[in-house]
C-alpha cells in the first residue's frame, strides 16, 4: 500500500477573546508557537507542518511567522469562526491522508506520544480516528491538544457540524456522534497519563503557570518537556494553585461579555488601573467570558494590552482624548450595546450627569462610588472599603426611589496577583518610613529629622505611582487615603493618613474606626514626634482579608442574571 501522507495542522488566530496574541507571547526562551512547532518537528511520523489561520489582518504576523519558520501556511478566507471548515479545506489543499490536529496553545505537546498515535492509526486502515482507552482512575490523558484522524473523518465531521457551536470548535461532533465514526482504541503506555493540570494556555494565569514551570526546570538544569513537568508537579504540587481557579470553556457555554469603562481623568492612577486589570483577568479566568476595556489613556492602553486584554478607545459622558495613530474612537453607548454587562470605574475627580445610565443598554455596575449619580446603576460595589470608610454610610446619599443595590466591605477587596506574591513573610522590611503625596516642605523636614534618629526614609511624589514592591518593604506608609493605603495594609505596612481638609480627616477616622485601630492622622502642623511614635510603640498593621475578587465576580453574575430576568419580564408584559 502507498505510504499515507501525514500532515500536522496548527490551528491559530491572534484574536483570542481571553488572551490576545497568545501564540506570540514568550514562555521562557521562546514563543508559545515556537514550542508547538519544535515539538512537531521532533516527530518522526510527520511529513509536513502547516499553520492554518483565518484571513484577518491581525493574523498577518502568523503568516510571516510560518514563512520565517519554513512551515506550510493555509489562509482560510471563509468565516473566521468556522474552525471545522478551515481544517477540512486545509487537509484537502495539502493532500493529507492522516491529519494531526495540533492546538497552537499547548506548549507541552508530547512528540513520542504523537508518533505512537500515528502508528496506531496506520496499523488500522479501516479506522477513521484513534484514541487510547480511558485513563486509570485519578489520572488524566496528557495528549490534550492533539488528535490524529484520517482526512475522511474530518470531512464527515465537517458535514455533520450543523450549528455555530459545533463549527467554531475542533470537531466536537465526533464525540457527540461517535457511532458514526470508526474509532481505533488501544492500550496506551503509562506515560500517556498523569496528574490533572491545565495543558493549554487560554488565560493570563495559564501563561504565568507555564512560565513558572519553565523557570523552575531551568533552575535545576532540566528541559521544559512534558515528562519533566509531570515530575516537577509531583515534587512541587503547590504550583498547581497558580491557575487552579481557571474554568475550562465548554462547547455550549453561554458567554456573557463585559465592558469595563476605565476613566483616568488627567493623571493615570496606576493602582486603580491594576485593580481593574485584576478584576478583568479573574472574570476571564473564572467565567471564561471575554472582557474589553474602554479607555483613552495611552499608558493605560499599553498596560491593559500587555496582559492580553482587549482595548477600545473612547470615554463615557465626555470627549475622548486623541487616539493613537491608526485607532478610532468608539461611542460608549454603542459599545455597551454589544456587551452583556458594563463596569464603570470613574476617577474621583469626575461625576456623571443625571440620566447617564439611560444611554447604556446593558446592566451597569459602578465601583467604589456612593455619589448621587451612581444610584442610577444596577449595582454599586465598594470593593476596598469597610462599612465606615466614608463619612456617610454606603449608599446613604442615594434617592430611595432610585436606589442601586449596594454590596461592599473588607471581604470585597480586590488584590492583584502581584500583591499576593509580595505578601510572603520572606519580604524584608528595610524601609522604616515610606512617605508619598504629602507636602514637599513637610516631607523634607520630617525625613531629615527621622534620618537623624537612624531611621530609613523613602519619599515619592504621588501615592498613585508607588510600586507594590516598595510598599512590601516598608514598615510605615504615610499618604493621603486611597487605594495605596489598602495595598499597604495587604502588605503589612502600618497606614498613616495625611489629611488636608476636615472631610479627609473624617474619612480617615472612619477608616481606623472600622478596623478598631488607633487613628494615625497627620497634617501640615504635625511634628516628627507624632510620626515617630508609630515606630516607638511598635504598632502592628491591621490585617486585610485575602483576595475577595471571587465575591465581586459572583455579585456581577447575580446582577447580570437579575437584569436579564427583569428584561424578559418586561418583554413578556
Amino acid at each position: 500500500m502507498k505510504q499515507e501522507r501525514v500532515v500536522a495542522f496548527i490551528v491559530a488566530r491572534l484574536g483570542s477573546q481571553r488572551l490576545t496574541a497568545k501564540q506570540l507571547r514568550p514562555i521562557g526562551d521562546r514563543l508559545l508557537l515556537d514550542w508547538v512547532v519544535d515539538r512537531l518537528e521532533q516527530c518522526e511520523q510527520i511529513d509536513e507542518i502547516v499553520l492554518t489561520t483565518p484571513d484577518e489582518p491581525e493574523n498577518d504576523r502568523l503568516i510571516d511567522y510560518a514563512r520565517e519558520r519554513g512551515i506550510g501556511c493555509h489562509r482560510f478566507r471563509g468565516d473566521a469562526n468556522d474552525v471545522t471548515g478551515r481544517l477540512r479545506e486545509a487537509a484537502e489543499e495539502f493532500g493529507a491522508d492522516i491529519c494531526i490536529l495540533a492546538s497552537a496553545d499547548c506548549p507541552l505537546l508530547y512528540s513520542e506520544g504523537i508518533d505512537r498515535l500515528v502508528r496506531e492509526l496506520r496499523s488500522s486502515p479501516e479506522a477513521d480516528i484513534t484514541a487510547p482507552f480511558d485513563p486509570p482512575e485519578g489520572q488524566k490523558y496528557l495528549l490534550q491538544g492533539i488528535a490524529v484522524a484520517r482526512r475522511r473523518c474530518w470531512q464527515l465531521a465537517d458535514d455533520l457540524s450543523d450549528t455555530p457551536e459545533l463549527r467554531s470548535n475542533q470537531f466536537p461532533v465526533i464525540a457527540q456522534r461517535e457511532h458514526l465514526f470508526k474509532i481505533h482504541n488501544f492500550n496506551a503506555p503509562a506515560d500517556f497519563f498523569g496528574p490533572d493540570f491545565r495543558l493549554s494556555v487560554d488565560t493570563w494565569a495559564d501563561l504565568v503557570f507555564m512560565t513558572t514551570l519553565f523557570e523552575q526546570l531551568a533552575a535545576v538544569g532540566s528541559e521544559f518537556r512534558l515528562m519533566e513537568v509531570v515530575a516537577l508537579l509531583a515534587r512541587e504540587p503547590h504550583l498547581l494553585e497558580i491557575n487552579a481557579h481557571v474554568r475550562q470553556r465548554c462547547v455550549n457555554d453561554h458567554l456573557r461579555s463585559t465592558l469595563i469603562i476605565y476613566d483616568s481623568n488627567e493623571e493615570l492612577d496606576h493602582r486603580r488601573l491594576e485593580r481593574c486589570i485584576e478584576l478583568a483577568l479573574q472574570i476571564v479566568e473564572r467565567t471564561s467570558c471575554p472582557v474589553t476595556f474602554l479607555l483613552d489613556d495611552r499608558e493605560a492602553k499599553e498596560r491593559v494590552e500587555s496582559r492580553g486584554l482587549r482595548v477600545a478607545w473612547g470615554a463615557l459622558a465626555r470627549a475622548a482624548q486623541t487616539p493613537p495613530w491608526g485607532w478610532g474612537s468608539e461611542a460608549a453607548d454603542e459599545l455597551a450595546a454589544k456587551h452583556d454587562m458594563v463596569i464603570v470605574d470613574l476617577s474621583r475627580g469626575r461625576s456623571l450627569p443625571a440620566g447617564w445610565r439611560s444611554n447604556l443598554a446593558a446592566p451597569v455596575v459602578v465601583l467604589d462610588r456612593s455619589d448621587v449619580w451612581a444610584a442610577e446603576a444596577d449595582l454599586v460595589i465598594r470593593c476596598r472599603a469597610a462599612e465606615h470608610d466614608d463619612s456617610n454610610d454606603v449608599g446613604a446619599q442615594f434617592d430611595e426611589a432610585q436606589q442601586a443595590r449596594v454590596v461592599g466591605g473588607n471581604h470585597f477587596s480586590i488584590l492583584s496577583r502581584e500583591l499576593a506574591e509580595l505578601r510572603m513573610p520572606s519580604t524584608k522590611k528595610d524601609i522604616d518610613f515610606l512617605i508619598a503625596g504629602t507636602s514637599e516642605e513637610w516631607c523634607q523636614s520630617t525625613a531629615h529629622a527621622l534620618e537623624e534618629r537612624g531611621w530609613s526614609v523613602r519619599f515619592e511624589a504621588t501615592a498613585k505611582r508607588v510600586s507594590s514592591e516598595l510598599l512590601a518593604r516598608s514598615r510605615v506608609f504615610v499618604s493621603p487615603m486611597g487605594l495605596a493605603t489598602y495595598d499597604a495594609l495587604a502588605l503589612g505596612a502600618i497606614p498613616v493618613a495625611w489629611v488636608r481638609t476636615i472631610e479627609e480627616r473624617d474619612v480617615a477616622r472612619g477608616f481606623y474606626e472600622g478596623r478598631n485601630f488607633s487613628a494615625l492622622i497627620l497634617d501640615e502642623s504635625s511634628s516628627v514626634f507624632e510620626l515617630a511614635r508609630v515606630v516607638r510603640d511598635e504598632l502592628a498593621a491591621p490585617t486585610l482579608p485575602d483576595d475577595g475578587t471571587s465575591l465581586v465576580i459572583q455579585a456581577l453574575v447575580d446582577t447580570s442574571e437579575l437584569a436579564t430576568a427583569e428584561l424578559s419580564s418586561r418583554r413578556a408584559v
